[in-house]
């Protein structure tokens, strides 16, 4: 039988900030799949960290972590927990993502999917 999947996972703590959660706010997980081209991993894992350490001055930005199948394949998933989905889609639609995702986009082997969760 063959040996299951290990997951390599590097977490990034931001903390939520004085005032916290809300109450009255629906914290959101969202994951981001990306297929990488061949021979492109190291460039877009860059990019990707660059993209992270500038979501973590974001405001509602909770933690981040990127997984990457073993064995390695072409896939890396970006699972990031915002205070709101008003925080994610600011910084969804934030000119310093939009940038990084344009150059990204050059190194992909297909198209960025994000699919979001709330957090109950």
């Amino acid at each position: 039988m063959p040996a299951l999947p290990r997951i390599i996972s590097t977490t990034f703590i931001c903390h939520a900030g004085s005032k916290g959660l809300q109450e009255d706010q629906m914290a959101v997980k969202i994951l981001v799949s990306r297929q990488i081209a061949d021979g492109w991993m190291d460039r877009v894992m860059g990019l990707i960290l660059a993209m992270r350490q500038a979501a973590q001055k974001q405001p509602g930005f909770i933690v981040g972590e990127t997984l990457v199948p073993l064995p390695q394949s072409r896939e890396v998933l970006v699972i990031s927990k915002w205070e709101s989905i008003e925080d994610w889609n600011r910084w969804f639609d934030h000119p310093l993502r939009l940038q990084l995702q344009k150059e990204m986009d050059d190194y992909l082997g297909g198209r960025t999917e994000y699919t979001i969760f709330r957090v109950p």
